[in-house]
């Protein structure tokens, strides 16, 4: 890992694919677990994983026994989430586990981050996959979003 951060946005309307794209299932793997695994070929020992869906302004942690709102906070390195469960794995099997341990949604947009600290723990990278729910109302709007 070289320092960099990446996201990655899925986005469609109501049963489209996108959670079977971003987690896929037993018989084929999707975006998330595919770049776990290709994290893990590549020597890196540890990684942080949250996960936590944003609807209507609220914060909820989906790792998290609590379903208390949760804060954003703006501090020197960024915007963080104060409160925001992040757990630690060292291989691909306990990274999985977070992946499907998380709560279930439905109308709430999802965050599923995994920050990858490199050989010298100066370098941290972090990926955030996104999965937007609720974007078949872009045609009624006629709001769409450009890369």
């Amino acid at each position: 890992m070289q320092g960099l951060n990446v996201t990655i946005i899925v986005c469609g309307q109501k049963n489209s694919g996108k959670t079977f794209t971003i987690e896929g299932n037993s018989s084929s793997s999707g975006i998330i677990p595919l770049s776990l695994n290709e994290i893990f070929k590549n020597g890196i020992q540890r990684i942080t994983i949250s996960s936590f869906e944003v609807y209507n302004d609220s914060i909820r942690d989906l790792l998290s026994e609590s379903d208390k709102s949760l804060e954003p906070k703006e501090d020197p390195s960024g915007i963080t989430i104060k409160g925001l469960v992040e757990k630690c794995a060292s291989n691909f099997k306990e990274a999985i586990t977070c992946l499907s341990s998380g709560k279930e949604i439905e109308r709430s947009h999802r965050i599923f981050r995994v920050k990858v600290e490199g050989k010298s723990s100066v370098q941290i990278s972090q990926i955030n996959f996104v999965e937007l729910n609720g974007c078949e109302y872009f045609t009624h709007t006629k709001r769409y979003i450009q890369c």
